[in-house]
């Protein structure tokens, strides 16, 4: 490979290593640009053990999952699955899309991420990414919210991209009695001095032992130290694939994206590459057969994703569910807010007696308190309205020349009207309709028109011709 290949994009690579044709699915994932796939006809195997697979990586666990959450959602259905869950690495970008798969091929699906501890640094480039992991699953529409907010926090709080930065303390407060968590991968939550800390953080019932990794040299030896300590704890145990593709094939292209994300030849990463292509998708009575030394963590794992599963379209925003339109005005949706009671609602302005233009004002209590203050100690200015004038005597205002009377007077204060202007410039008493009518000026005070003005010495510009209009009688 030279210097001077051709940019070749991503989903190009993803395609070719995979074995696909270039097809429909390979266009933007938009739904504005392009009608929805119908889903795939799937041969679905026969009931056997009830098995969810409750730890699978789409591929939007950057560089670390190589299938879509389509295709983990299609294969979970042909193999005869209870449910699956997508716990992606620091995020749910995935989950609009695994709760479209989920709908359309009949899938409970379940909602997690796998937490990345005490990163001093983004992975990329990393052979082996340091920190620890932390597998939560969210209990309901509630714990994903949480658990979402959680997340955001973490990358707002971090120094880098790539490099969230979460608060185990915070993550107690808020996940406590919302999120089950799993004891993870190896780089998980697996000696008794972590699982103790879980247990005093989220609760006994909120606690679960994951028994993972088949296929490869001491999968056993550590799944059987795993169950002793869960017996010791008085602790349940779930048995899980630790998925990172979703068929077999998939394996190769899993390696390439590890080494693509550890910036290193597949021949250098060899040593830390899972040879055994043991991180797929498998049925309930195949698990059966490979945790038959662990009964009851295959069948407890559909349990679990029974009581955990829910429909990702009921956590939409509560204000939306309320009846208003698409654009709706800031005061309907904090109305909609107060009638559904929900925490920290904006009381709906109520204009009060004697203030007409009291109840155009604005709800501000969705705004964030820096924007409120800025707002609140802004310099207050004059509404720039314009002022009715009178015509000339004899004639009527319109036109150009009506346009440029009817300008304000800080446009005449500025100098920006023409001089011609200016030395007829009138200024009319304020309110009434018959002035804006353009009706005829009546003498008045010395039988000068309404309002006429005549420039001060002041205000004379040099080098214009000024045009100074005579008392109607005509004196000096």
């Amino acid at each position: 490979m030279g210097w001077s290949n051709p940019p070749v994009p991503w989903r190009e690579i993803e395609r070719r290593l995979s074995g696909r044709t270039p097809g429909a699915e390979d266009a933007p994932v938009s739904r504005r640009k392009r009608a929805r796939l119908d889903p795939e006809p799937v041969e679905r195997a026969a009931a056997g053990t009830p098995y969810a697979e409750l730890h699978s990586h789409s591929h939007f666990s950057f560089l670390d999952g190589a299938s879509s959450p389509d295709d983990l959602v299609r294969e979970a259905a042909r193999l005869g699955l209870s449910a699956i869950a997508l716990t992606d690495h620091d995020n749910f970008a995935g989950a609009p899309l695994f709760a479209e798969a989920g709908a359309a091929y009949g899938m409970p699906t379940v909602y997690g991420a796998e937490l990345s501890l005490g990163l001093t640094a983004p992975q990329n480039g990393v052979p082996d990414p340091e920190g620890r992991h932390l597998l939560l699953l969210a209990r309901g529409v509630e714990g994903y919210h949480r658990l979402a907010a959680a997340m955001t926090d973490a990358h707002l709080r971090g120094d880098e991209k790539g490099q969230p930065a979460y608060d185990l303390d915070e993550l107690t407060d808020r996940g406590r009695g919302h999120w089950v968590a799993l004891t993870g991968c190896r780089k998980g939550m697996r000696t008794p001095e972590a699982v103790d800390d879980l247990v005093d953080r989220f609760g006994r019932d909120h606690v679960v032992v994951e028994l993972s990794g088949v296929g490869r040299p001491g999968d056993d030896e550590v799944n059987d130290a795993l169950a002793a300590l869960a017996r010791d704890r008085g602790l349940p145990t779930v048995a899980t694939g630790n998925v990172h593709h979703a068929t077999p094939g998939k394996r190769r292209l899993a390696a390439a994206m590890a080494a693509i994300r550890a910036r290193r030849s597949i021949a250098e990463l060899d040593g830390w590459l899972d040879l055994s292509g043991s991180a797929h998708l498998r049925s309930g009575d195949e698990m059966a057969r490979l945790f038959a030394r662990h009964p009851g963590a295959v069948a407890r794992s559909a349990e679990l994703a029974a009581e955990l599963a829910f429909d990702l379209r009921r956590a939409s925003p509560p204000a939306a569910q309320a009846g208003h339109p698409r654009r709706a005005h800031p005061q309907q949706l904090a109305a909609g807010a107060d009638r559904a009671g929900l925490p920290g609602a904006v009381r709906r302005h109520r204009p009060r007696a004697g203030r007409p233009r009291a109840g155009r004002r604005r709800a501000r209590g969705h705004l964030p308190q820096g924007l409120r203050r800025l707002l609140r100690d802004r310099p207050r200015h004059r509404r720039l309205r314009p002022q009715p004038r009178h015509p000339l005597p004899g004639e009527r205002v319109g036109g150009e020349l009506g346009g440029l009377l009817r300008a304000r007077d800080h446009r005449d204060r500025r100098g920006l009207l023409p001089a011609a202007v200016r030395a007829v410039h009138l200024r009319a008493p304020r309110g009434g309709a018959r002035h804006r009518r353009g009706l005829r000026l009546r003498p008045a005070r010395g039988g000068h028109p309404v309002g006429l003005r005549h420039l001060r010495p002041s205000q004379r510009r040099p080098g214009v011709q000024h045009r100074e209009l005579p008392p109607p009688d005509g004196g000096p």
